[in-house]
C-alpha cells in the first residue's frame, strides 16, 4: 500500500513539475500573420508591411457625435485629461503635425525638391525668373483663395512660390479629393486622437491593463462632462488588437475547456451515476491536459489562435477510452485488472492510433496553427490513452459495479429492430433533397476567416477609415514594399516602378497610386539639383521684394523664406554623402514610408485597384512584382491567394489522411463483411455530413477542409470499437451503443464547443467537425448494428 501511494505521489509531482514548466514557457500569439503559411505570395510583403505601420505604442481613440454636434474642442479637452494622468500616456495627438508644428514640412519639402527630377528642378528656376514670376504670383493669389483641402490651404497660404506643390503632389496622387485632414472630418462630427504609451507594454495582459486604464479615464471624463455624455468613442490601433485577441483566445480557452469538462461530467454521471469513477475520470482528464500542456510549452512556446483548439479537442476525445475500458469492466465485475486489460487494449490501442494518425495528418498542413493543433492533439490522444488506460481503469474497477445494460437496436422479441434502416431511408432521402435543392457546400478562401468574428477594434478601424480615409473604404489599396542594398539601387526601382504603374493607370488597368519617390534620397539627382537650389536661395532677397510688392505678408512668405534658406545651408555645408530626410518626420507628417535596416533599406507604397476586380486579375500586380525588389502585401492580396492555398490543402491533407486511413482500414478489419460495412458506414456519414452543411448553408474554407480527415477518422475509430464488440459478442452487443453514444457524444460537443470561438476559422472548424463526428456516432452506434444483422440473416 505505501509503495503505491508513494508511487502515485512522486508521478504527481511529477505531472505538476512538467504541467508548471510548461504553462510557464507557453504564450498566446495575436499575430494573425502567422497563422498563414509564410511561402504564401503576399505573406512577406504583408509583414514587411506590418512592420512599417505596425505601432504597439500607440493607441488610436475615436469621437463621434451622432447628433451632428462637433467635437473638435471635445476632443482636446480629452487630449488634455489623458495627458494629465500620472504615467499613462507620453504624448496625445489631436491634431496633424502640419498643424501643431508646420516647421517640420520644410525640411521634408526641400528634401523633395532636391531628390526631384533635374528638368523639374530647372523647370521651377526658369519660373521664378524676374519676367515670369510677377504673373506667377498673382496665379497664386487666386489658388490660395479657391483651395478647399485643409493641407493645401495650410501650405498655399504661407507659400506665396508654390514651393510645396511637390510635397502635395506626392501626398495626393491616385487619391479622391477629401475635405479631412487626417484627424477629423470635414463636419467636425468625428475626430481621432493618437495617444501614445507611457510605457512599454510586454503582452497582452499588461496591454489589456494599460487600455482598461485608459479606458476608466475617459468614462470619468464623460461623466465629468455633460456634453461628452454622448460621445460614441471607440479604441483601434495596435494596442487594442493586441488585447482584444489576446483576452479572447484565453476566454475561449477557458470557456471551451470547462465548458467540454462539465459536458463529460455530465454524461458521465447520467450513463453511470457513480461519483468516484467520475472523480477518477477528471482526475485523469486533468493530468493529460497537464502533460500535454507541458510538452506545448516546452517544444511550441506559443499557441495561436487555432492551435489552441486542441485543447478542448483533447478533453472531448480521451475521456472515450476510459469509458469504453470501465463499461467492460462493469460488464464482468469479478475480472481482474489484468484480464480487463486484455479484452479492452486491442479497440482501445487501435482507436488511439487510428484518432492520433488522423490528427497527425493535419501536420501536413501548411498552415502553421491547424498543424500545430493537429500534432498537439495526435499526442495528447496518445498520452490520454495511456493514463486512462493503466491510471483511470485501475482506480475505478476498485468500485465497479453491474451494468444496466440499454438496448438501442434491439427489439424486445429478440429479432433486429427495422427502425434503424427505415431512419437510414428517411435520412437519405433529406440530404439527398438539400443537396438536390441547395447544392453542394460552397468554398469560401476570404481571409477575413482568420479575423474575429466580433473585435470591436477591428470596427473602430473600419469606421475610422470610411470617415477619415475613403478612398480605402471604396477601393483596393494595395501596399507595395521597395527592397535595396543602397539609396542608389532603392531610387532606380522606383523609378522603374513609378514608369510601370503610370502605364497601368493610363490602360485603366489601375486607379493610381502613391509611391515615396519624393522623399527617397536620389544621390544622382542630389547631386545635380543642390547646385540649381543654391542658386534659387541666393536670389532670396530678389524673390523676397518680389513677393511683398504682391502684397505677401512676413507670415504669408515664411514657409517659401524658410526652404530658401534650408537650402543655403546645404550648398554651404557641401556634404559628399546622400542626404536622407529624418525618419521621425517622414513618420509625424507623412507616414511610415521609408525604413533603414541592417543590410539595406525599404520603402513603401501603395497603388489603387477597383473595388469590384479581383487582386490577382490586374496583370499589373505580375508586372511590378518581376522586379525581385518589389513585393505586393495587404490582407486584400491575401485573401486572393488564398484561393490556391484551399486547393493545396486539400492535396497536402485529405490525400495522406486517406492513405492512413486505407491502410489502418486493412490492418483492422479482418474479411469483405467487416470493410463493407465501415465503408458503407463511412459513406454514409459523408452523405449526411454533406446535407447537413447545404441545409445550414454552411461553406467549406481552408481550416474547416481539416475536419473532413478527422471526421472520417473518428468515424472509423467508432466503427471499430462497434464492430469489434459484434464480432467478439453478436447480438449481446447492444450495451457498447450506450458506451459509444457517450463517447461520441463528448467528441461532438468538445468540437462544439470550438463552434463558439470568436475566431471565424477555428469557430467553422468545430462546427464542421461537430457535425461530421455526430454523423459518424448516429451511423455507428445504430445503423452498423442493424446492417450487420441483416447481413448476418441474409
Amino acid at each position: 500500500m505505501m509503495r503505491r501511494i508513494l508511487s502515485y505521489t512522486i508521478f504527481a509531482l511529477l505531472v505538476l513539475a512538467l504541467g508548471a514548466v510548461g504553462v510557464t514557457r507557453l504564450s498566446f500569439n495575436v499575430d494573425l500573420l502567422k497563422l498563414l503559411p509564410r511561402e504564401l505570395p503576399g505573406v512577406a510583403g504583408t509583414v514587411a508591411f506590418q512592420k512599417f505601420h505596425d505601432r504597439p505604442d500607440e493607441l488610436l481613440l475615436t469621437l463621434h457625435a451622432s447628433d451632428g454636434a462637433e467635437v473638435g474642442d471635445l476632443a482636446e479637452e480629452l487630449a488634455a485629461q489623458l495627458v494629465a494622468a500620472p504615467g499613462l500616456t507620453r504624448r496625445v495627438q489631436a491634431e496633424p503635425g502640419w498643424r501643431t508644428a508646420p516647421a517640420g514640412l520644410i525640411e521634408l519639402t526641400a528634401g523633395a525638391w532636391l531628390n526631384a527630377p533635374p528638368e523639374r528642378v530647372r523647370k521651377l528656376e526658369a519660373a521664378l525668373a524676374p519676367a515670369p514670376l510677377e504673373a506667377m504670383l498673382q496665379a497664386r493669389i487666386g489658388t490660395i483663395s479657391a483651395a478647399l483641402n485643409p493641407l493645401t490651404a495650410a501650405l498655399d497660404s504661407r507659400d506665396p512660390l508654390g514651393l510645396g506643390a511637390v510635397l502635395e503632389e506626392a501626398l495626393k496622387a491616385g487619391a479622391d479629393p477629401s475635405d479631412s485632414d487626417g484627424y477629423a472630418t470635414g463636419d467636425g462630427t468625428f475626430h481621432l486622437l493618437k495617444v501614445k504609451t507611457g510605457r512599454t507594454l510586454r503582452g497582452y495582459r499588461e496591454t489589456s491593463q494599460w487600455l482598461a486604464q485608459v479606458r476608466e479615464v475617459v468614462k470619468a471624463w464623460q461623466r465629468s462632462q455633460p456634453a461628452a455624455a454622448a460621445l460614441q468613442i471607440a479604441y483601434t490601433g495596435s494596442p487594442a488588437f493586441e488585447a482584444e485577441i489576446g483576452t479572447g483566445m484565453e476566454h475561449d480557452m477557458s470557456q471551451s475547456v470547462s465548458g467540454i469538462t462539465l459536458i463529460v461530467a455530465l454524461l458521465f454521471w447520467l450513463l453511470h451515476r457513480r461519483l468516484r469513477p467520475l472523480f477518477y475520470l477528471l482526475l485523469a482528464m486533468l493530468v493529460t491536459g497537464l502533460l500535454t500542456l507541458g510538452v506545448a510549452g516546452l517544444t511550441c512556446g506559443a499557441l495561436d489562435v487555432m492551435s489552441m483548439g486542441f485543447a478542448a479537442i483533447l478533453m472531448g476525445m480521451i475521456e472515450d477510452f476510459g469509458v469504453m475500458g470501465l463499461h467492460e469492466a462493469m460488464r464482468h465485475p469479478g475480472m481482474s485488472f489484468r484480464s480487463i486489460h486484455a479484452r479492452v487494449f486491442p479497440s482501445i490501442a487501435w482507436s488511439a492510433l487510428t484518432s492520433a494518425a488522423v490528427f497527425a495528418t493535419l501536420g501536413l498542413s501548411t498552415l502553421p496553427g491547424i498543424a500545430r493543433m493537429g500534432l498537439l492533439t495526435a499526442l495528447g490522444i496518445l498520452i490520454g490513452a495511456a493514463v486512462m488506460v493503466y491510471g483511470f481503469l485501475p482506480l475505478a474497477m476498485r468500485r465497479g459495479g453491474t451494468p444496466q445494460p440499454m438496448p438501442l437496436a434491439s427489439a424486445s422479441n429478440g429479432r433486429p429492430a427495422t427502425w434503424p434502416g427505415w431512419l437510414a431511408v428517411l435520412l437519405t432521402l433529406l440530404c439527398m433533397g438539400s443537396l438536390v435543392l441547395r447544392g453542394l457546400p460552397g468554398t469560401d478562401s476570404n481571409a477575413g476567416v482568420l479575423r474575429p468574428q466580433h473585435c470591436q477594434a477591428f470596427e473602430a478601424l473600419l469606421e475610422f477609415q470610411q470617415r477619415l480615409q475613403p478612398d480605402l473604404a471604396n477601393t483596393l489599396w494595395l501596399p507595395v514594399i521597395i527592397r535595396a542594398e543602397t539609396a542608389t539601387q532603392l531610387a532606380a526601382s522606383l523609378r522603374t516602378l513609378e514608369a510601370r504603374l503610370a502605364s497601368a493607370k493610363a490602360d485603366g488597368r489601375t486607379l493610381g497610386h502613391l509611391l515615396p519617390s519624393t522623399f527617397v534620397p536620389d544621390p544622382a539627382r542630389q547631386v545635380a539639383n543642390l547646385p540649381v537650389l543654391t542658386r534659387l536661395a541666393a536670389a532670396q532677397d530678389r524673390l523676397v521684394r518680389a513677393m511683398d510688392a504682391a502684397g505677401f505678408t512676413a507670415a504669408g512668405m515664411a514657409y517659401s523664406r524658410s526652404i530658401l534658406e534650408l537650402w543655403a545651408q546645404w550648398g554651404r555645408e557641401q556634404e559628399s554623402a546622400t542626404r536622407w530626410p529624418a525618419t521621425g518626420l517622414l513618420d509625424e507628417f507623412i507616414g511610415p514610408v521609408l525604413r533603414r535596416e541592417a543590410g539595406g533599406m525599404m520603402a513603401c507604397g501603395f497603388v489603387r485597384l477597383p473595388q469590384t476586380g479581383n487582386p490577382l486579375q490586374a496583370g499589373t500586380l505580375a508586372e511590378i512584382q518581376q522586379d525581385p525588389c518589389v513585393q505586393v502585401g495587404g490582407w486584400d492580396y491575401l485573401g486572393a491567394q488564398l484561393k490556391a492555398l484551399f486547393k493545396s490543402e486539400v492535396k497536402r491533407v485529405l490525400l495522406p489522411a486517406a492513405a492512413v486511413l486505407g491502410l489502418l482500414f486493412f490492418l483492422v478489419f479482418r474479411n469483405a463483411r467487416e470493410r463493407l460495412v465501415a465503408v458503407g458506414s463511412l459513406a454514409f456519414s459523408g452523405l449526411l455530413l454533406l446535407g447537413a452543411m447545404s441545409a445550414t448553408g454552411m461553406t467549406w474554407n481552408f481550416v474547416n477542409i481539416g475536419a473532413v480527415p478527422l471526421s472520417l477518422g473518428l468515424g472509423l475509430d467508432f466503427n471499430i470499437h462497434m464492430i469489434h464488440a459484434l464480432r467478439e459478442r453478436g447480438a449481446d452487443a447492444h450495451g457498447i451503443g450506450r458506451a459509444l453514444a457517450y463517447c461520441g457524444l463528448s467528441t461532438g460537443l468538445g468540437f462544439g464547443a470550438l463552434g463558439l470561438s470568436d475566431n471565424g476559422g477555428l469557430a467553422t472548424f468545430g462546427q464542421t467537425a461537430m457535425l461530421g463526428v455526430l454523423a459518424t456516432l448516429l451511423t455507428a452506434a445504430f445503423i452498423v448494428p442493424w446492417a450487420w444483422r441483416r447481413m448476418a440473416s441474409g
